[in-house]
């Protein structure tokens, strides 16, 4: 089991890979000084990634550029989909790089950090999508507030998703739509949201700094599947002004998204155990609480994937117990009990 007091100290990430270097094979229309960076880490699937990188073309201006960072060590030169795909976007500014040795796929987000021109930098994989909305959202939002990272909302889809995922009723719906329409378009998140919200925070459209991500040393393999979790937690907790954007901005392709394997599913349940009791400790909540809610919400994630993904609740989950099955009583109503039982002594 970690330490509690490792996952918020700094260690260079960057230098674990920094003998592996990564050969420039193009680049096309190289800006100045970018503002954004999106930076694609790629990995074999060439098609996915040209859909990622059309997804971002189609909004392409004046203020991004595209790198792609390829960690496949197989062949030799660019792949021929993506000399044919780029003809038809001559006006995009887009690199290609090439590691000359797999360095996995934390090294490779690092890298993709490191390669970067713009002040900021998201991260796309190659099975996500930008929609149309995304940069004039992000630019809004960097231009009218004083933000040190952006989050955005985003969908999962997948030819299979609307079958496993039991519809809502209709008044339910418009329930949430209209809460939602009461609320900020932009908030900004408070860093005990990332011990609420756990395992919620991801790359998907974020925008970060990129000085920042330099200073904390970047994304640490030693979490995974967890790692970008625990850096935007610890870019958060130590930055602040992070804002959540709730226009739904992104895509994720559930079906090729290799976090919802069952492997991984349950690594990341075992890990979110771990550095939730860091968290906890960090923002000082009581120790009964935290086991409670922690155990709560990691029953839904549970019941959540098992929907998607039509795993067995019980694969994710061998041994239920009544304390996994709190997570059914609101949140409120545990902190009112606990909130009345610490009032009595």
């Amino acid at each position: 089991m970690k330490k509690l007091m490792e996952y918020f100290e700094y260690k260079d990430n960057f230098a674990k890979h920094s003998t592996v270097s990564s050969e420039l094979l193009f680049y096309q229309n190289k800006k100045e000084v970018p503002i954004i960076t999106i930076a694609i880490p790629a990995y074999k699937r060439v098609l996915m990634m040209l859909e990622a990188v059309k997804s971002i073309a189609v909004q392409a201006t004046d203020v991004i550029e595209i790198i792609i960072v390829d960690d496949n060590e197989e062949g030799v030169g660019l792949p021929p989909e993506f000399t044919e795909f780029v003809i038809n976007y001559p006006l995009i500014s887009i690199a290609y790089y090439k590691n000359k040795k797999r360095i996995g796929m934390m090294a490779n987000w690092n890298r993709c950090i490191e390669l970067s021109r713009g002040k900021w930098v998201s991260i796309l994989h190659d099975d996500d999508l930008l929609m149309d909305n995304y940069i004039s959202k992000a630019m809004e939002t960097i231009n009218k507030l004083s933000v040190e990272a952006i989050f955005f909302n985003f969908d999962m889809v997948g030819s299979k998703f609307n079958k496993n995922v039991k519809e809502k009723s209709s008044l339910i719906q418009n329930l949430k739509k209209g809460v939602k329409n009461l609320q900020k378009e932009v908030k900004l998140l408070p860093p005990s949201k990332f011990y609420y919200d756990f395992g919620s925070w991801g790359t998907l459209g974020t925008l970060f700094l990129k000085k920042h991500a330099i200073e904390l040393g970047g994304f640490n393999d030693d979490y995974y599947p967890i790692s970008d979790y625990v850096f935007f937690s610890y870019y958060v907790y130590k930055f602040k002004k992070a804002y959540i954007n709730r226009n739904v901005c992104c895509q994720m392709r559930w079906e090729v998204n290799t976090s919802l394997s069952l492997e991984t599913i349950t690594k990341t349940r075992d890990e979110l155990r771990v550095f939730m009791k860091y968290l906890s400790s960090i923002y000082r909540i009581p120790h009964i609480f935290n086991k409670v809610y922690c155990r709560g919400k990691i029953y839904r994630n549970a019941k959540k994937s098992a929907a998607i993904t039509g795993i067995s609740i019980h694969e994710i989950l061998p041994k239920i117990t009544l304390a996994d099955k709190l997570s059914k009583i609101p949140v409120s109503f545990i902190i009112a009990i606990l909130i009345f039982l610490y009032g009595r002594k």
